[in-house]
């Protein structure tokens, strides 16, 4: 005769009857070491961020003062060479006939650099505002990338889990900020159109 053996609920496999997709089972089986030698840890991620960073703002505001507004405010040009007129790079003008949130960044950037705040506005109501923001990154991130490394790696990883930890600090919502402020003023500006195109 067999005995017969009863199973004790409490020497159960706790993960067997747990659907695959658990999220505490993701949670448990997450591998820090494959996911940051994938997409780099957090002080990796905040070096690459600020020297990226670093290196597109000063490449705007370098670009903004080599270049100049030329054709009556329409078409844009290196300095001193008036004649070769840079093409558009509006593919929303080009191609449909009516302008995007963008459209007179460039020429209200170039303007802002020279000094002439009057022609910025008037090509872009946010460009000169938007173009401190960018300029103010050169020293910003340079001076990010100066204290990693005063700090040394260990310092600098520190505080780069614990910016990580609070949502990646002040860039985001300042990234978001400026789109809902570009669509917000493109929204404006069509209302506006619109209606006094309809009072001539």
């Amino acid at each position: 005769m067999t005995a017969e053996t009863e199973t004790d609920p409490t020497t159960k496999n706790p993960g067997a009857d747990a659907p695959a997709g658990d999220p505490a089972d993701s949670a448990d089986d997450f591998d820090e070491e494959a996911y940051a030698a994938r997409w780099g840890t957090p002080l990796s991620r905040a070096r690459r961020r600020d020297r990226d960073a670093l290196v597109l703002s000063a490449v705007v505001v370098i670009l903004s003062l080599l270049l100049g507004v030329t054709g009556g405010g329409e078409k844009v040009a290196p300095l001193g060479r008036e004649g070769m007129n840079l093409p558009g790079v509006c593919p929303s003008r080009g191609l449909f006939g009516f302008e995007c949130p963008g459209c007179g960044l460039t020429r209200s950037f170039i303007a802002t650099a020279h000094g002439h705040l009057v022609d910025a506005f008037g090509f872009h109501r946010l460009g000169p505002i938007l173009f401190v923001i960018v300029a103010l990154q050169v020293p910003i991130r340079a001076a990010a990338i100066v204290r990693r490394r005063r700090l040394g790696e260990e310092g600098a990883a520190e505080r780069a889990d614990a910016a990580e930890r609070r949502g990646g600090g002040w860039a985001t919502p300042i990234g978001l900020l400026i789109g809902v402020a570009l669509i917000g003023n493109w929204v404006v500006g069509h209302i506006v159109s619109l209606f006094t195109s309809g009072t001539t």
